[in-house]
C-alpha cells in the first residue's frame, strides 16, 4: 500500500482497515454487475479502441476474398458452359487465385493481431465468479491466509486524500482452488507467476474517512470516480 504525499498526515490510516475496506468493496462488486461493469470500463477502452480498426479492416478483406472467388467462380461457370476457352483466361485465372491467397494470408495475420488485443481484455464473467468465491471462502480462512488471499486479488493501493486507486488482479476462479488441506501455499509459490502473467485493472475510489473518538479514522471505500 501507497501513500500519496498529500494524503493527510495528521493520523495514520490503519491498515486492517484498510484490508477492511477492500473486502467489502469485493463483496459490494461481486453483488452489482453493473458497478462491476464501470470499474471495467476503462480497463477495457484501450484494447476496445486498438481493435475497432483491426475489426473494420478484418471486414473489407473479407469483401474483397469473397469478390475474388465470385469472380474465380464466373470464370470457370464460363469454360464449363463453353463461353471462354481456359487458354484465353489461365492467366487471369491464377492471378486472381494469388490475389486471393494474399488476401486470406492478410486476413489471417490480422486475426493474430486482434486475439492479441482481445486477449488484454477483462473478462468481467471471470472476475465476478473469482470476487464471488473470494467472498466465500475469506471469512473462514485464519488471518495469515486471509493476507495471502488479499494478495491474489489486489496488486496494489495507493492513497490519496479523499481517493484511493485500487489495481486488481484479474485471475481465472480457479486461483481460488489453490487452497488445500495445509492451507494456501506460500506466496512466493504463486506471486511471481501473478507479476508476470496476470491481466490486471486498476481503478480510483472516493475514500471515506470518518473520525472516531479516539482520533483514528474507520474508512470506507466509496463509488467509483475514475469513469
Amino acid at each position: 500500500m501507497h501513500r500519496d504525499k498529500k494524503a493527510c498526515s495528521s493520523k495514520p490510516l490503519s491498515t486492517r482497515e484498510f484490508e477492511n475496506a477492500i473486502v467489502e468493496k469485493i463483496k459490494e462488486l461481486s453483488q452489482d454487475r453493473g458497478q462491476l461493469e464501470e470499474t471495467l470500463k476503462n480497463a477495457n477502452l484501450v484494447a476496445q479502441k486498438e481493435l475497432e480498426p483491426l475489426r473494420e479492416k478484418k471486414i473489407l478483406l473479407e469483401k474483397a476474398k469473397r469478390e475474388k472467388e465470385e469472380e474465380i467462380k464466373r470464370l470457370i461457370k464460363a469454360i464449363k458452359v463453353g463461353s471462354l476457352e481456359i487458354e484465353a483466361i489461365e492467366e487471369e485465372l491464377k492471378s486472381l487465385e494469388e490475389e486471393k491467397k494474399s488476401l486470406e494470408r492478410q486476413i489471417e495475420e490480422l486475426n493474430i493481431y486482434i486475439r492479441r488485443e482481445e486477449n488484454k481484455l477483462i473478462d468481467i464473467d471471470i472476475v465476478q465468479r473469482t470476487y464471488q468465491g473470494f467472498n466465500q471462502v475469506f471469512p473462514n480462512l485464519p488471518p495469515k491466509e486471509k493476507h495471502q488471499l488479499l494478495q491474489l486479488i489486489i496488486k496494489e493501493l495507493v492513497v490519496f486524500e479523499d481517493r484511493v486507486k485500487v489495481s486488481f488482479y484479474e485471475i481465472p476462479e480457479l486461483a481460488l482452488s489453490i487452497q488445500n488441506t495445509k492451507g494456501l501455499c506460500e506466496p512466493t509459490n504463486w506471486l511471481p507467476y501473478l507479476k508476470a502473467y496476470t491481466k490486471c485493472f486498476s481503478s480510483v475510489f472516493e475514500l471515506i474517512k470518518a473520525r472516531k473518538r479516539n482520533g483514528r479514522y474507520s474508512i470506507s471505500i466509496g463509488k467509483l470516480i475514475n469513469n
